[in-house]
């Protein structure tokens, strides 16, 4: 019965950059085990499908450059979330918002808000590629634009967009 708010003092416990990184972790942990085990009712709450994925989004733009893949950082945990969500929901409910704030993120003046979004667009292609295939002519020219991005950050995330593209969807490529 307090399922919801549950959820969501974890998604405001993630979002709190004024706390400990294993914390934030923990909480992004705890969300990825509700999206697992329970989708249904992830999936039932209004919008949480939505503010999961655009949450994780204001995440991964905290990661730095010197950040390691093996370490388990809120970034890196937000990147496995949006994967999951993108694997376990409806494209309407993850795909979608994505794409809506896509363009604040690869048209920012940050440049990881720029790395931020084709990461998160990278991570979630696997989980919705029949979908994600559908919208490839409004996603590949930021692709192409964010592969000559004048932060070389941005341009080694971009490669590895197209990389994770390209593997998903290697006959719309």
């Amino acid at each position: 019965k307090h399922f919801k708010d549950l959820v969501q003092f974890m998604v405001d416990l993630a979002i709190e950059k004024n706390l400990a990184e294993e914390s934030r972790s923990q909480a992004l942990s705890f969300l990825m085990q509700c999206v697992k085990y329970r989708r249904l009712k992830i999936q039932g709450i209004k919008d949480m499908g939505e503010q999961l994925t655009t949450k994780s989004m204001q995440i991964v733009a905290e990661m730095s450059e010197d950040d390691d893949e093996d370490e388990i950082t809120p970034a890196r945990s937000a990147l496995g979330l949006l994967d999951l969500l993108a694997s376990s929901l409806p494209p309407r409910q993850v795909i979608v918002p994505l794409l809506r704030v896509l363009p604040e993120y690869v048209n920012s003046d940050n440049p990881s808000y720029r790395k931020a979004g084709i990461l998160a667009l990278g991570m979630s292609v696997e989980g919705a590629p029949d979908f994600i295939a559908t919208q490839l002519s409004e996603i590949m020219p930021v692709v192409l634009r964010l592969l000559h991005d004048p932060d070389i950050n941005v341009r080694q995330a971009s490669l590895h967009g197209v990389t994770r593209l390209a593997d998903e969807l290697a006959g719309d490529m």
